[in-house]
């Protein structure tokens, strides 16, 4: 919960996993371990978030073709998807090849010596590098929980594929598909929607702002707009609306009270470590 909060206050969801391996620090986890940890789950996630874009361009691709009116909506919905494959393309490869990862370090280290802005960049470039050792290892261990990687996979499908269902939760409360029925237009199932929901999410996954704010409403206008405007029954902005509160702002107001754990609290381990150091003072 605190991930999701930090995620969706800072720009392009980036404090979230930051503040996680901050809390699984707190609880005795090395940040090797935990950056492995988190960066497997974020593979994951851009890995189905991608096939199920992929699946839903070839399934539905006469709504996605439609989107493109202009020269500014094509290169939007183009770099979108474009970022969509290269984000999981890269992580993936930053995770599994030594020789890339021994390069960038490489790299960063001549950067840090040249600017002189962190005092003994060796000692701290070995500290990387044995957390990296950590990180390899837990990477490398995958392989031997295969069922256990299997149910990660299942529960983040089933997470991605409840965040695509809520606009069609919000179009039958709405009553669009008696509406578009009264008017001879066409009538959306889970299916399809959820299927343009998925053009929405890459597509606003461009904009560098917290909860892609303005980017998302944007998308999910150009798509659904036609779905919620028919027969003189104009709800679209209310469906962004309602749609934003549920996904975006309903949650932050939900996860807020767990940014609590970040305060700074030292763990229980700490604390004894701390009473018996004070102890042995008192000895």
């Amino acid at each position: 919960m605190s991930e999701f909060f930090f995620g969706a206050v800072t720009p392009s969801s980036t404090g979230g996993q930051p503040m996680q391996l901050y809390l699984l620090s707190k609880q005795n986890v090395s940040p090797g371990f935990g950056t492995s940890c988190l960066t497997q789950k974020f593979i994951v996630y851009q890995i189905l978030n991608t096939v199920i874009s992929i699946v839903a361009v070839l399934i539905d691709f006469k709504y996605f073709k439609s989107a493109f009116t202009g020269i500014w909506s094509t290169l939007f919905i183009a770099l979108g998807f474009a970022s969509q494959l290269l984000v999981p393309a890269l992580f993936v490869n930053l995770d599994f090849s030594k020789k890339l990862t021994d390069f960038l370090l490489k790299i960063v280290h001549k950067l840090i010596i040249k600017i002189k802005i962190i005092k003994n960049p060796d000692l701290i470039m070995q500290r990387i590098y044995d957390e990296l050792r950590i990180f390899r290892s837990g990477n490398n261990a995958l392989p031997k929980y295969k069922k256990k990687i299997l149910a990660v996979y299942c529960l983040v499908f089933l997470q991605i594929i409840a965040i695509l269902s809520v606009p069609y939760f919000i179009y039958l409360s709405f009553g669009m598909p008696e509406i578009s029925a009264e008017n001879g237009a066409e009538t959306l199932n889970i299916f399809e929607i959820i299927c343009i929901q998925s053009f929405v999410m890459f597509t606003s996954n461009l904009i560098p702002l917290p909860g892609a704010s303005g980017g998302a409403e944007l998308a999910f206008g150009m798509y659904f707009r036609p779905f919620f405007n028919i027969g003189g029954h104009n709800t679209i902005k209310s469906a962004i609306l309602l749609w934003r509160f549920v996904t975006y702002y309903g949650a932050i107001i939900i996860s807020a009270p767990f940014s609590y754990f970040t305060s700074g609290k030292k763990s229980e381990k700490a604390l004894r470590e701390e009473q018996g150091a004070k102890s042995d003072d008192s000895a």
